[in-house]
């Protein structure tokens, strides 16, 4: 049986040389205590061209144990010349304890040796001396003591069943300041990595003239960080940051933050850290950042990065995740970023970065969940999970792309995707693909009181403070593309693309497919060029919202009586820019209680076009702050433009219904100048009940708000199959209407209405009215069915006089108005048709 070997209070077997020298030791269990070293190499100054040192080899049938600041070490030193040997280290357990450490460093010329550990159980670093230094593994091509390293830094090859890091515990490849590349770090585990507490790292960086290494860890079972511990691959020299790729059979868990985390840095996060920092003038790459597993969870502020950092340029290699499912938790971080200037440590003010982004890839077969809760508890609200990328403040160059494709993806109050530009570049892409869910739920409270973080899909073009008020800089954001069989956003959940205040650009498309949508209590998805404020409005354009399914539309329900559940494309007070196009093409579409379709200017600029069909029916039912259905309006803006344009309002099929208040409004509204946009249905059938309308309107003065000058758009239905208007809402009882109407103290004509159908029945009060009272003409009326019913009479109208009747029919008329003269009631047509009006019903044209 073999013997024990230990080394004891400072002992030391020393054999560097210029030449050979090698130690092997062969024992049951060995030990290295208190300060005792084992030192190999080429000396200070020594060696020849093709010099080989000699290895280090150590094998235990029991336990290897250094402790206490012992040290295994081949080195080639300042002005040495040569190769240096291996390390081996061999054992059933093998312990580096209490700040000790093992591994091979160039400081003069040559390539350094392997580092090799090999244990039959676990591999445990762990403990601090007394300065407070951690054990480690390490190799290094470094520049120390006036010598500059110039060579090939050696691997680090782990193999065990375990392997324990803690109590800042390091295993790391680097290039300080010297000549050539860092070395690989291997870890290959049949069970599981645990890391955990403040500085534990597994590292590769260079500082110097070389690349830093890759880190590659598989694990048969868990990959465990906590307290801190993370992953580094950075690049402060000239050249390419290693990549971390992260295999585990069961689970990869990344927890946690240190005990010293001041949440105004990354680096003190449990994770990964793949960056470009100031170090060069070249453009290098960030490492690609790869995690494969059944299971991964980030909680509790930990996250991954992979960033371009201030002063530096680079080329961010993405974050790609493989999964069967993730959970982000409690201010869980993934981050894509070119930095914006800052002030370093030191007082020196550092750039804006230059280069790009990388992408962020998930890909999950199972479910993807993000949420703010501590431990996964809906009843304890810590920090909003967010997965991000961004080009920020100056920097020049573009945000990455975000992808994420699972079965269910739930983002949940206020946790949310987002990718944005600051810079003079353009904000990435985000698509989210799901075989059955994608679900934008609830809110996250603002420190500062104003309106809650939503949970949901962000994409901007933000203000560039480095660039002059109207400096010509047409950035893109990218598109928002959402692919799933079901689409739910509820209690506050959005999805918006927008052009904020000061910002000049082109705002990205939102391209919405799959089976059904469901849009709840005020959720929105907008479009929007940001009006003015601490800054100038937004100018450019917003993007088109474009919503294709094979099943359901259905919106419903408002916030607070505020938002209305819907779609929204919106050029604000003070923006020069167009409002994109909205269409929904569904096998149903249904708008509820308040939930809208709008399309909108305040700007200088148009309102969007609005399409919709559906194979089915159209429904648009009841109201709450605002009425259900579709608008589309100008509304007044800073300088008086004229010429603006309410975009159009085309139903391309479908049985359609409006009810109970619901509506289609184009409108221009009280101190505008515009033009009101048509609308077109063309439908199998089309019913108007209880206090519906279509309505196209130049607003009446309102106070010291002039009236609207301008034209208002024509109502134009085409339906293969019958028209009705009937019934009243008692909690409305407005007639039903379709109205083309210039209002009192306006300037400009009334659209006209038309209507072909099978049949043609007005009930109840129902009416067809273009009118005028103000400065111009009111529409015609054409009626073309094989059979006309107008019958009965509203009593309830509120616009009724005492003791009158809003009767059913037809009417064009002309109100007196102040200094207007030669106007005209349009003509009213109906062609082909036997007509019967009673019951009060009407037909007339009156001035």
């Amino acid at each position: 049986m073999k013997a024990d070997v230990a080394l004891r209070d400072g002992a030391s077997i020393d054999v560097v040389a210029d030449n050979g020298g090698d130690v092997a030791v062969n024992a049951r269990n060995i030990d290295l205590l208190n300060g005792s070293n084992i030192f190999a190499g080429i000396g200070l100054d020594l060696g020849f061209a093709g010099a080989q040192a000699g290895d280090v080899e150590i094998n235990a049938s029991g336990i290897f144990t250094l402790s206490d600041s012992s040290f295994i070490q081949s080195s080639i030193f300042g002005g040495a010349l040569g190769d240096g040997g291996n390390v081996s280290i061999t054992g059933q357990s093998v312990n580096l304890l209490n700040g000790s450490g093992l591994g091979s460093a160039v400081v003069g010329q040559g390539k350094s040796g392997e580092v090799r550990v090999q244990a039959a159980d676990t591999i445990t670093l762990a403990g601090q001396n007394a300065e407070g230094t951690g054990s480690a593994i390490l190799s290094l091509v470094g520049a120390l003591d006036g010598f500059i390293g110039s060579g090939e830094g050696s691997n680090i090859n782990l193999q065990a069943r375990s392997l324990v890091m803690t109590d800042g515990a390091q295993i790391g490849t680097t290039n300080l300041n010297a000549i050539g590349d860092a070395g690989d770090i291997q870890i290959n585990l049949t069970d599981s990595l645990f890391m955990q507490g403040d500085r534990t790292a597994i590292q590769a960086g260079t500082a110097g003239e070389g690349n830093g290494g890759n880190v590659v860890v598989t694990a048969g079972n868990t990959v465990d960080l906590r307290g801190g511990a993370r992953f580094l691959t950075i690049t402060g020299g000239t050249g390419d940051a290693g990549n971390v790729t992260i295999t585990a059979g069961n689970s990869v868990v990344f927890d946690g933050v240190s005990t010293d985390y001041d949440f105004d840095g990354f680096n003190d996060r449990s994770g990964i850290n793949s960056s470009v920092q100031l170090g060069g003038s070249n453009s290098r790459r960030a490492g690609a950042i790869t995690i494969n597993t059944d299971r991964f969870t980030i909680s509790n502020s930990a996250g991954i990065l992979s960033n371009i950092e201030a002063g530096a340029i680079g080329i961010g290699a993405g974050v790609t995740i493989n999964a069967d499912s993730m959970q982000m938790l409690n201010g869980a971080q993934i981050q894509s970023l070119l930095r914006r200037s800052e002030v370093a440590a030191d007082g020196t003010s550092l750039a804006a970065a230059q280069g790009r982004a990388g992408n962020i890839t998930i890909n999950l077969t199972g479910d993807f969940i993000a949420n703010p809760f501590v431990d996964n508890n809906p009843n304890t609200l810590g920090s909003r999970s967010e997965i991000f990328t961004s080009a920020g403040d100056g920097t020049a160059g573009d945000a990455g792309n975000i992808a994420l494709r699972a079965r269910n993806i739930t983002l949940q109050n206020g946790s949310r995707i987002v990718s944005d530009t600051s810079g003079t570049g353009n904000s990435g892409s985000v698509t989210l693909q799901a075989t059955e869910q994608i679900l934008f739920d609830g809110t996250f409270p603002n420190p500062d009181g104003n309106d809650p973080f939503r949970s949901g899909v962000f994409s901007s073009i933000n203000r560039n403070p480095d660039l002059a008020p109207g400096v010509p800089n047409q950035r893109i954001a990218g598109e928002v593309n959402v692919n799933a069989n079901s689409f739910v956003l509820r209690r506050g959940g959005s999805l918006y693309a927008n052009v904020e205040q000061g910002a000049t650009g082109q705002g990205g498309d939102i391209n919405i497919t799959g089976g059904s949508v469901l849009i709840q209590d005020g959720s929105q998805i907008q479009s929007i060029l940001r009006g003015e404020g601490q800054n100038a409005g937004a100018r450019g354009r917003t993007g088109d919202v474009n919503v294709t399914l094979t099943g359901s539309y259905t919106a419903e329900g408002e916030e607070n009586n505020r938002f209305s559940s819907g779609i929204l494309t919106s050029v604000e007070t003070g923006t020069v820019g167009d409002a994109g196009n909205i269409t929904v093409q569904a096998g149903s579409i249904e708008l509820r209680n308040g939930a809208r379709l709008v399309t909108e200017t305040q700007g200088q600029g148009n309102a969007g076009r609005v399409t919709i069909g559906a194979t089915d029916f159209i429904r648009f039912d009841g109201f709450g702050r605002e009425r259900s259905g579709i608008a589309s309006s100008v509304k007044p803006a800073n300088g008086d433009p004229v010429g603006r344009i309410a975009g159009d309002v085309v139903i391309t099929r479908g049985n359609f219904t409006i009810s109970n208040g619901g509506a289609i409004l184009t409108n221009v509204e009280a101190g505008a100048n515009g033009t009101g946009g048509n609308i077109v249905i063309n439908a199998n059938n089309l019913s108007m009940i209880n206090s519906a309308f279509i309505q196209s309107l130049l607003r009446n003065a309102e106070g010291e708000t002039a009236g609207a000058t301008g034209a208002t758009g024509n109502v134009d239905i085409n339906l293969t199959g019958d028209f009705v208007a009937r019934g009243i809402n008692p909690l409305e009882p407005d007639s039903n209407e379709i109205t083309t109407s210039v209002g009192r103290g306006t300037s400009g004509n009334a659209g006209n209405i038309s209507i072909e159908a099978r049949s043609v029945r007005l009930l109840d009060g129902s009416r067809l009215v273009t009118e005028t009272a103000g400065q111009g003409n009111a529409g015609a009326v054409t009626i073309t069915a094989g059979t006309i019913l107008f019958d009965g009479a509203n009593l309830d109208d509120p616009g009724n006089a005492p003791g009158g009747r809003t009767p059913s029919g037809i009417s064009s008329s002309v109100f007196a108005a102040l200094g207007a003269q030669g106007r005209r009631a349009g003509d009213i047509r109906i062609n082909r048709g036997a007509v019967r009006v009673s019951n009060s019903a009407t037909i007339f044209t009156n001035v």
